[in-house]
């Protein structure tokens, strides 16, 4: 079985910090199918847990979802469950309900990675707030999708790319290489939010 590639330098520097979230990038993580638990970066921990001191630790339901909107975790977890079984990609979108009671839009796309007898082992994605869109149009509800592998545009290929290269990164052990990796995380997650939060405009109207 190949190696978990769960990035644990989850702490990234403010100014970075604070241009993904600019971006729309809100958080990064990898969900651990064997062990049945989630890997958050520090931006993700708080979003999902209000906790991001929990980023880089193995965290399980209830506390991996205690900030989903009560009328998403179930649909959420049977859709998820059949995704993870049926395919290679999955774009969710759903609430956040922060601690100030208000609601955030999230759209949360995943790669899901299979051992070399075609068992699920680890899902590894990016989460972008598209509260803004879902906003100037009508809400709707949330839902899990799963795009055919040919349909992903070039920018979703390179963010993949880019989460499997900090994973590497990391256990090599390199916070030189660690950063460079986020820069470009963060170049490549900018235009990726760019292009998503149109599509989901687009959807909208």
């Amino acid at each position: 079985m190949p190696k978990r590639g769960v990035v644990r330098n989850l702490a990234r520097p403010k100014e970075l910090r604070t241009s993904l979230a600019a971006s729309g990038v809100v958080g990064t993580w990898e969900w651990d199918l064997l062990n049945r638990c989630v890997y958050y970066d520090e931006e993700a921990a708080a979003l999902h847990t209000s906790d991001p001191d929990l980023a880089g630790q193995p965290v399980k339901a209830p506390v991996s979802i205690a900030n989903v909107h009560p009328e998403d975790r179930k649909w959420m977890a049977r859709d998820m469950a059949k995704a993870v079984q049926s395919g290679s990609l999955f774009l969710v979108e759903y609430r956040i309900v922060n601690p100030d009671q208000s609601i955030r839009w999230i759209l949360c796309r995943g790669r899901i990675y299979r051992a070399e007898g075609g068992q699920a082992v680890r899902c590894r994605g990016i989460m972008i707030d598209i509260t803004e869109s879902r906003e100037t149009g009508e809400t709707g509800e949330g839902y899990v999708a799963q795009p055919l592998p040919h349909d992903e545009s070039l920018i979703v290929q390179a963010a993949d790319r880019c989460l499997e290269a900090r994973a590497a990164l990391e256990q090599y052990g390199s916070s030189h290489l660690l950063r460079k990796a986020d820069e470009l995380l963060l170049a490549v997650g900018q235009e990726l939010a760019r292009e998503m939060n149109e599509e989901q405009v687009s959807h909208l109207h």
